[in-house]
């Protein structure tokens, strides 16, 4: 069994860069609503 939370920290580390945020919005699903907390720029209301 895979630990869930080291999967999300690494998968959450592709936000931190540009180059890498593509990696990230792979694993995400086309139907997935989702909220990124805070007054950053990545904060909002996302789907998919």
């Amino acid at each position: 069994m895979t630990d869930v939370r080291a999967d999300r920290v690494w998968l959450f580390g592709f936000l931190q860069d540009s180059g890498t945020r593509p990696k990230f919005w792979e694993r995400v699903a086309d139907d997935v609503p989702w909220t990124v907390q805070g007054t950053h720029p990545l904060a909002g209301r996302y789907h998919g």
